[in-house]
């Protein structure tokens, strides 16, 4: 994945004027500056030589003008210095692996970077900071978000299985301050939620000396909503599992959770596909379900897109199916690791810890920064990318396209 954002051309007009200063012919240019820089300019249509690109500059080359800069950038690069004063500043939000291969045009360009060393642990990490679209086992989920609520209408209550966390009915876990056995000093704070690998959110808190997972809005629903009936499952009403208030949880059996799961359509999609074979850990997860639940061979083969044949076979045991590995679940492992080392490095401030995510941060991190080139750059990188393998790089080209004479000065059309 890659976004060019926020674009911005510059320094047309001198570029183009100093282009005519080796042969004294400032009285043949015939470029000039729009004020209007509207969608209807009179000149935008006299011929393919004219354009008012509103959006990024108010300079139109003329045809004299245009004619001598596309002969001076057909004769070579000692020729066609004029495009190195012509700048170009644009966001661009990039994977960590396309960063490389970007750096390989260093010469004449600068770019303003996020930073690894000082922010990577500002903000929790999640799926969405990462391009991971390619990884098998990756799926799109139905669009969710943490609802904005009112801090003066939020409550909070001690969690009834450990005296350490108080619950808010928003959903959200803070841990008291306490003193370990070891005397080490552990202060008040709100948790940071992670994803579990089927779209909840959870935090992890300890239980009689055992660090572990557990749901958000299992512990809402457990310090808030009286469950009579001894329901063993919670329920999103709306369907969206980060919207973790009181009001969006029921308590409900697995029957109860499935078929509101279908009547609203809230399955998710799987985009990748690997020939309808099953991951080891897809596999454990029906025989559990099967087991534990009141659900059917012919609705676990509907919801996991193979025959009621492949299920019986699964929960029968007779015989093993071959596997793929899962790339998206050992990225989530990836994910968990990253957050427990920066809850770690938020709450002891020992460096070893904010290494440890350096060190194994995936390529796949997306990092923004602010760019700045010039049109002699882009050149080099359009001709040299355009058919590259990284489909970043035909983003990148496909943006090259829209700048303002591109298809002249830099294309080479």
């Amino acid at each position: 994945m890659i976004k060019l954002e926020r674009t911005d051309v510059m320094n047309f007009e001198n570029a183009i004027r100093g282009m005519r200063n080796p042969m004294n012919s400032w009285d043949k240019g015939d470029s000039f500056v729009c004020e209007e820089r509207c969608e209807t300019c009179k000149y935008r249509n006299i011929d393919d030589f004219y354009g008012c690109y509103k959006s990024l500059t108010n300079f139109v080359i003329g045809h004299n003008d245009l004619k001598l800069a596309t002969n001076l950038c057909k004769a070579g690069s000692d020729h066609r210095k004029f495009l190195r004063q012509i700048f170009v500043s644009v966001d661009i939000t990039a994977p960590r692996s396309w960063w490389a291969e970007y750096a390989t045009y260093k010469v004449g360009t600068c770019e303003n970077s996020q930073s690894t060393m000082h922010c990577i642990h500002k903000e929790p990490f999640k799926a969405e900071d990462f391009s991971i679209e390619n990884l098998k086992g990756y799926k799109r989920e139905i669009e969710q978000f943490i609802p904005e609520f009112d801090l003066d209408l939020e409550v909070w209550r001690t969690y009834p299985h450990n005296e350490l966390y108080l619950v808010s009915n928003f959903g959200r876990i803070k841990r008291l301050s306490y003193k370990t056995r070891h005397n080490r000093t552990w202060s008040e704070r709100i948790l940071t939620n992670t994803k579990t690998n089927d779209g909840y959110l959870k935090v992890g808190i300890v239980c009689n000396g055992i660090y572990k997972d557990v749901r958000v809005h299992r512990m809402v629903a457990e310090t808030f909503i009286d469950n009579p009936n001894d329901k063993p499952h919670v329920n999103h009403i709306n369907g969206n599992k980060l919207d973790n208030r009181t009001e969006n949880l029921e308590w409900c059996t697995a029957k109860e959770n499935i078929s509101h799961s279908y009547e609203n359509n809230l399955q998710p999609i799987q985009v990748n596909t690997y020939k309808g074979k099953l991951t080891n850990w897809q596999r454990k997860e029906i025989v559990t379900r099967y087991n534990s639940e009141e659900i059917s061979k012919r609705r676990l083969a509907l919801e996991y897109g193979v025959s009621h044949t492949t299920i019986s076979a699964i929960v029968n045991n007779k015989y093993s199916y071959k596997t793929h590995e899962n790339e998206y679940r050992k990225f989530k492992e990836t994910l968990d690791q990253l957050n427990y080392l920066r809850e770690m490095y938020l709450d002891t401030g020992d460096k070893n810890y904010w290494r440890s995510i350096i060190d194994i941060l995936p390529q796949s991190y997306n990092q923004m920064r602010t760019c700045t080139m010039t049109y002699e750059n882009l050149r080099n990188m359009y001709h040299a990318r355009k058919n590259h393998k990284l489909t970043e790089w035909h983003t990148f080209c496909e943006w090259v396209e829209t700048l303002p004479y591109a298809k002249e000065l830099i294309i080479g059309e």
